[in-house]
């Protein structure tokens, strides 16, 4: 029998980060549901082309996305990671209360992120079913589907 995974622990309030590809998704944790091993979060920032930002060391305004007004977020615990200090130092004058003007509040790009992300994590397990033998498969009827979409706060 394999170990379970370990899980990140959280606290209220840490900065965390969740990557697909070149984005980049920054959260503040809310609480941490550790019985069904789910963040609540709430969005910050979203980052398109990390890695333009990282070599360069400066942020271009347009790359960024501001969540703070978006709708918190339910989602696995092993998505994120915690957000390292060095990489939040560029985007921390976005991330500061009074410096709204600066960005403008977009949402859609959220949903689009989330939508990849799940598509993304949840390829991983019919990947790994496909290579299993035929006796040892699961039958798709008796599976679990009240985990199928991320949770949102959103309407």
């Amino acid at each position: 029998m394999s170990s379970p995974t370990p899980v990140p622990e959280f606290q209220s309030n840490q900065m965390i980060c969740l990557e697909e590809g070149d984005r980049r998704l920054y959260a503040e944790v809310i609480d941490v549901i550790t019985q069904r091993e789910l963040i609540w979060a709430r969005p910050l920032l979203l980052v398109n082309g990390w890695d333009a930002i990282e070599h360069s060391g400066q942020v271009n305004p347009a790359q960024l996305e501001d969540l703070r007004e978006a709708a918190h977020l339910l989602l696995p615990l092993h998505l994120f990671r915690p957000a390292v200090d060095m990489e939040l130092l560029p985007l921390f004058p976005y991330l500061v209360a009074d410096v709204e003007a600066k960005l403008e509040p977009k949402g859609a790009q959220l949903r689009q992120f989330i939508d990849q992300v799940w598509r993304h994590q949840m390829a991983k397990p019919l990947d790994r079913e496909a290579n299993k033998a035929p006796d040892s498969a699961i039958d798709a009827d008796s599976s679990d589907a009240s985990f199928d979409r991320p949770v949102s706060s959103e309407g």
